[in-house]
């Protein structure tokens, strides 16, 4: 299930599409934790706010350059 997340999310990002996830902040946690290499207890400590969007800016090689909370 995890790869064909992630690989429906690479797919359409590669053609310049935005991709919008929304899931209980248990799943949020387990893909923050992958996108910014979180260790156990550093995602732990991950406040998530209900009905915040998250975003990540990705370069071309989908390495993360920056994320942030969307006002």
């Amino acid at each position: 299930m995890q790869v064909i997340l992630l690989m429906t999310c690479v797919i359409r990002i590669r053609k310049n599409q935005k991709v919008v996830i929304c899931a209980h902040g248990n799943s949020l946690r387990a893909l923050i934790k992958y996108m910014d290499n979180l260790t156990d207890e550093e995602v732990t400590k991950l406040e998530i706010p209900t009905a915040t969007p998250w975003v990540y800016e990705l370069d071309e090689g989908l390495n993360t350059i920056k994320h942030y909370y969307l006002d």
